[in-house]
């Protein structure tokens, strides 16, 4: 009888390099476009969440993940309630084309991926979705706006992924070469690793960046 792995023995060289098991994650973005064009053009009201892709044929698809993890497996309410950063307010007034804003750091969202006859190289962890929102409260019957996806995994590093369907465009996009050698360092200090990577669209004057700092306490 094979055992399967957890959180705890499931392997990975990016968490052996960072130095262990369970870092903590802040998500940074910089260039954000405003959204709310039914409302005040002028504002947005960010927030994040961290979805896994599921490959079983009941739940298949990305599915978001709780940013928490000192509630309870039991306590369902604590984790669906905790499937969303918090939300930060942009006008006007906010500098985020030259400064970062920080979201606050939550637990890592690293789910283990199981393989029926064994899993390839960075294919024991399941592939990651970082989607950002713009919330939406203008009426009652508002649905909150996507800004973008971003679509990575975890192998020896923290790696761009494919968005998945057919006959869908890839993320092209770019930081140039200052900025690259600037946000993405990888390694650069003892229980540390940092990745950064934009978005363009055709209807933003700039490219949206975010920045993942993942961290050991």
């Amino acid at each position: 009888m094979v055992n399967k792995q957890d959180e705890d023995t499931n392997q990975s060289k990016f968490l052996d390099k960072l130095g262990c098991r369970k870092p903590q994650m802040q998500i940074s973005v910089r260039n954000v476009p405003q959204m709310d064009d039914d409302d005040d053009p002028q504002t947005a009201d960010l927030y994040y969440q961290i979805a896994a892709y599921s490959d079983t044929n009941k739940n298949k698809g990305y599915h978001a993940q709780p940013l928490k993890k000192n509630g309870t497996a039991s306590n369902g309410v604590f984790l669906r309630r905790n499937r969303k950063s918090e939300i930060i307010k942009i006008n006007k007034n906010t500098d985020n084309h030259q400064k970062w804003i920080d979201f606050e750091p939550v637990d890592s969202v690293m789910n283990i991926h199981h393989c029926a006859f064994g899993c390839g190289e960075n294919e024991n962890w399941a592939k990651m979705m970082l989607m950002i929102w713009d919330s939406d409260d203008n009426h009652i019957f508002s649905t909150d706006d996507k800004v973008a996806d971003f679509y990575f995994g975890y192998g020896d590093e923290v790696f761009v992924d494919e968005q998945p369907g057919l006959f869908i465009s890839k993320n092209d996009c770019q930081l140039n070469r200052n900025e690259d050698q600037q946000l993405n360092r990888g390694f650069y200090e003892g229980g540390r690793y940092e990745v950064a990577w934009c978005m363009k669209n055709g209807d933003w004057k700039e490219a949206l960046q975010v920045k993942l700092n993942f961290y050991c306490e």
